[in-house]
């Protein structure tokens, strides 16, 4: 009789089995720690506390009557009347700081028509309907006001009158477009009809996100008319900006545009150096 082989298994353990799995999960998937934190990646994370505003170095710049004749050309066939310059000038101011906002009065008027409501009662109501109001009142103000739409430029409201005003809750509509009347303005008066008179005339600005924009003449301006209102304007809001105590605020780019026209850095010159007399 042959002999019996004996044949015996020594399969691996689980134990061992398992332990290879892990290891090659772990070698496959490993999980590696986050890279430290350098200087550079800490300020690319923190927010910039003022608003963004380009190198001018490397932007083209006009004269005026330069920036002037290129709106013309774009703006071909247009009403000259109705076709409107604006101007947008950039701030380096911080995100956080005060606004600007106020009226200036430009030496030659961008609008001639317009439109100011009145907010009194009375015989105030009727003198102020007398000196050029369109609307005067008060009830009945405030319920169009609130059922709209409205188109008033500007929105007196006479000292006695003030708190009705308050009252009929109408700053929430009023505030945005930047018509509610207050004392700093000086839409809150005590004689709306000699106001009417002083205000007609002037031109409301308002900065938001760094910019200050507004309408500054006519297609059919000259390029003097323009000039003149510009420089007015300028000196008005240089010296809004030095009224500014609580931060530091300074012009950095003036721009001028039209209705449909593109945007034309400006350099601060009237004509260009060899045009110049």
């Amino acid at each position: 009789m042959p002999p019996r082989l004996h044949i015996s298994f020594h399969p691996i353990t689980p134990t061992i089995a398992l332990t290879r799995h892990a290891f090659l999960l772990c070698r496959t998937y490993a999980v590696r720690a986050p890279p430290k934190k350098t200087k550079d990646s800490k300020d690319k994370k923190k927010q910039r506390t003022e608003f963004i505003n380009h190198d001018l170095r490397g932007v083209q710049q006009f004269s005026l009557v330069e920036a002037m004749r290129y709106i013309r050309a774009m703006e071909v066939g247009r009403d000259p009347v109705r076709t409107k310059y604006d101007i947008a000038v950039k701030l380096k101011t911080p995100k956080n700081g005060p606004q600007l906002r106020d009226r200036v009065r430009l030496p030659t008027p961008v609008r001639t028509d317009t439109r100011i409501c009145v907010i009194a009662e009375g015989k105030v109501a009727e003198d102020a309907l007398r000196a050029g109001a369109t609307l005067a009142g008060t009830d009945e103000v405030f319920e169009l006001i609130r059922n709209g739409p409205f188109d008033f430029d500007l929105v007196l409201c006479h000292d006695q009158s003030l708190t009705a005003l308050n009252k009929a809750k109408v700053a929430r509509i009023l505030g945005p477009k930047g018509l509610m009347p207050s004392t700093k303005q000086d839409t809150v008066v005590k004689n709306p009809s000699s106001a009417i008179s002083d205000l007609v005339g002037k031109v409301s600005y308002r900065e938001r996100m760094g910019v200050v924009r507004m309408a500054i003449g006519q297609l059919a301006f000259t390029e003097k008319q323009l000039r003149d209102n510009i420089k007015a304007f300028m000196d008005h809001l240089k010296k809004d900006i030095g009224n500014t105590k609580q931060v530091s605020k300074s012009v950095h780019e003036v721009v001028l545009s039209s209705t449909s026209s593109a945007g034309f850095s400006l350099s601060g010159q009237f004509e260009s150096p060899e045009k110049e007399d």
